[in-house]
């Protein structure tokens, strides 16, 4: 479990994630000397179109082991370059797209005391390579996205199979309340994917239902699944520029775990429990194409603080079964039961731009 957390505390920092339903209240303040009439945001492209982006993400990672461990940071740059050529929209302005992995490029730094972490970076680092990537999506590193009109992400149908299969030794399972309970754990994680693509490349921002000016700006509620819990995200934005087609908006942002939202009992239950403490913080610019309604550039500062840890009783190293830790009951203390707990501060931070060169 020690290691789960400590990679998925990694892992956030590449794929950080946000979306949800938004409560638009625009003010109009400024529109009084705008000789442009509002626009309407929404997808609209053409199959057989291809957009050809440079993305490139510097982050930090400051974190620890244990009290009185040494610090552990953790510097990378990534550049990739993407293309997105749309292959259908359907009548509801539904958008297919198929994105593949040009190139990618990820220059680490890690500086850590720590053997067995710097193994498991390591890990994640090469994996996140070209031949990593190629590997989890097949040769040509190629996977698809159906877009709906206002950009939030319906399916990422090799990702959820991708999932599915990572997690069918489990799915084995005879309880149907159990395997409800898998069931529901496999669609937060391929929310959590969602979410992350989404955020990291633009805040988690959607086109807006109502027709926007230079002056507007309007507030979006965000749900950001993080599999062991929900973030809840308040993110401003204000359109700042309208020029040769090209709208601008800037935002700003912070959120923080919501307490109601229980995680899966998979994750959260009598023998193990989890303890999820971030809070976030988020700004930057998109500029977008009134056209196509597609994002042509961005820059996105995000900074997550907090920690992460559980604590878990095990007997002879081992959780127990499936069905014990779901049962209401403690388990009975004994010589070979052993109490265990960890946590693991967090302090990370991501700089993403991302240009539209063709």
């Amino acid at each position: 479990m020690r290691r789960f957390i400590m990679l998925s505390a990694m892992l956030l920092s590449l794929m950080l994630a946000a979306c949800g339903q938004s409560d638009i209240a625009t003010d109009s303040s400024g529109s009084g000397a705008i000789s442009q009439p509002p626009v309407q945001l929404k997808l609209n492209v053409q199959p057989g179109a291809e957009f050809v982006a440079e993305v490139t993400t510097t982050s930090e990672i400051k974190t620890e082991l244990g009290a009185g461990s040494a610090p552990i940071a953790m510097n990378s740059t990534s550049t990739t370059k993407l293309t997105q050529k749309i292959d259908s929209v359907d009548a509801d302005g539904n958008v297919t797209v198929k994105l593949t992995y040009d190139t990618v490029s990820i220059s680490p730094t890690l500086n850590t005391g720590d053997s067995e972490f710097n193994g498991m970076a390591n890990q994640i680092i090469g994996g996140a390579g070209p031949e990593g990537i190629q590997q989890i999506l097949g040769k040509d590193a190629t996977f698809t996205m159906v877009l709906a009109p206002n950009g939030a992400i319906k399916a990422m149908p090799e990702i959820e199979a991708m999932l599915k299969q990572s997690l069918n030794s489990m799915d084995r399972m005879d309880v149907q309340e159990q395997q409800e309970l898998f069931d529901d754990l496999h669609e937060s994680m391929l929310d959590s994917v969602k979410d992350g693509y989404n955020f990291a490349q633009n805040g988690g921002f959607l086109l807006p239902e109502k027709p926007i000016n230079v002056g507007d700006s309007w507030t979006e509620h965000q749900a950001l699944n993080v599999i062991f819990a929900v973030l809840d995200i308040e993110t401003t934005y204000t359109v700042t520029e309208r020029q040769d087609g090209v709208i601008t908006i800037s935002f700003n942002g912070e959120g923080q775990v919501n307490p109601s939202q229980e995680p899966n009992p998979l994750l959260n239950n009598s023998v193990m429990q989890l303890d999820v403490d971030l809070a976030i913080t988020q700004g930057g610019t998109l500029q977008i194409d009134e056209k196509t309604g597609w994002m042509l550039a961005s820059v996105v500062d995000q900074t997550i603080t907090g920690s992460m840890g559980y604590s878990a009783t095990s007997v002879d190293g081992k959780l127990g079964e499936v069905s014990d830790m779901l049962s209401d009951s403690t388990p009975t203390p004994g010589p070979t039961a052993t109490p265990e707990t960890f946590t693991l501060p967090l302090n990370q931070h991501a700089h993403t731009e991302i240009k539209t060169i063709k």
